[in-house]
């Protein structure tokens, strides 16, 4: 990897953490591009609420003795679940592979930690989707103009040399990419807390509006 980093761009270089640091920066990076991947996937999967109403496949399951508080947050649950574990199992596979073409097992556990890091993230925007789907649905769509924002100045925001203020717009760029940065705690702590906050308030709206019905 040293030797294909003599042929990189320097701003692409700078960004993996220069040549003395392109193993961490690229296993960084990595965690990054996989949050960004399994983001989609969330956003998809949260889709799946809208999609069961409009199909009216929710209005009989409510019917039955099923809240719509324990409904929808069994949905959510199930959500953020996937996507932690989908950003392990990324880790895993990353950690492993690295370790084994380095020769060198102990980036195992900083590529793991480092992508599992990166989950509070996804968690947020899951939570955004959920609070458009408890008050209105047809908004949900807006929780893919945010992921498109967000993905692409975490990717490409540092190549455009855009200000700080304009990279934290993004939902990505807070935590930071481990094993080349250090992890922000509080910034994991304040996505969580996003997380939970938006998904509390979406089921809240959930309870009080009317569903779509046959």
């Amino acid at each position: 990897m040293d030797e294909g980093a003599a042929g990189m761009p320097p701003e692409i270089l700078s960004i993996m953490g220069g040549r003395s640091g392109i193993v961490d920066g690229y296993l960084g990076y990595m965690a990054l591009y996989f949050a960004i991947i399994v983001a989609a996937y969330a956003v998809i999967a949260a889709g799946g609420l809208r999609s069961e109403e409009s199909s009216f496949h929710t209005e009989p399951v409510l019917a039955a003795a099923v809240s719509r508080t324990g409904w929808l947050g069994s949905w959510a649950a199930v959500t953020l679940f996937g996507a932690g574990w989908l950003m392990a199992m990324a880790g895993l596979g990353e950690g492993v592979g690295a370790a084994m073409s380095m020769d060198d097992w102990s980036l195992l556990w900083p590529t793991l930690l480092g992508h599992v890091a990166q989950t509070p993230s996804i968690w947020a925007l899951i939570g955004l989707a959920y609070l458009f789907y408890g008050f209105a649905p047809r908004l949900m769509s807006l929780s893919w103009i945010v992921f498109a924002a967000s993905a692409v100045l975490a990717l490409f925001g540092g190549l455009m040399q855009l200000d700080d203020a304009v990279l934290d717009l993004s939902l990505f760029t807070h935590i930071g990419q481990y094993p080349a940065q250090d992890i922000s705690a509080e910034a994991v702590l304040w996505l969580t807390a996003i997380a939970v906050v938006l998904i509390g308030a979406g089921i809240l709206g959930f309870r009080r509006r009317d569903l779509v019905t046959a």
